[in-house]
């Protein structure tokens, strides 16, 4: 057990924990890998990004196995007068299993909001909007909406 001699400047050192894993110090980031196999389960890159293949888990919560940012071109229809009312558009990724919590309209539209989000099938995004004026409302049309979405 232990680091074998390692300095900052080392480029490559190894932590082995026994009935754990190895923590592997290389030329493209930091990696842990169980000792079931030699597969890297956690890698850190040299920008900083951590990729976890098994999911992510803090506590004793859900395992997630997936976060992700989507960009869609979205031209949704008319919003009537003094209605709330879902629209659905194709969204390549989603997943019914995707919990969407974060949506991002680029502009803002006097009397229109967005008042929920969902998968509401395979690779369809499902998106409510209300109109709270006396005439019908469309939404600007061509806009890049941005999304996010976990999977657990």
């Amino acid at each position: 057990n232990g680091i074998s001699a390692p300095t900052l400047d080392s480029a490559t050192w190894f932590y082995t924990e026994a009935g754990v894993g190895t923590i592997v110090r290389a030329g493209g980031g930091i990696f842990f890998r169980t000792n079931s196999d030699s597969t890297n389960r956690v890698t850190i890159n040299t920008s900083g990004v951590l990729d976890a293949i098994a999911g992510l888990k803090v506590g004793s919560s859900t395992t997630i196995t997936k976060a992700a940012v989507y960009t869609p071109t979205l031209s949704p229809a008319i919003v009537a007068a003094n209605t709330t009312a879902e629209q659905t558009f194709t969204v390549a990724g989603l997943a019914t299993t995707d919990t969407v919590f974060g949506l991002n309209k680029p502009t803002a539209q006097a009397g229109l909001g967005i008042v929920g989000m969902r998968v509401s099938a395979t690779d369809t995004l499902g998106i409510t909007c209300s109109n709270h004026t006396g005439a019908g409302i469309t939404p600007t049309a061509s806009q890049v909406y941005r999304l996010v979405a976990l999977r657990a």
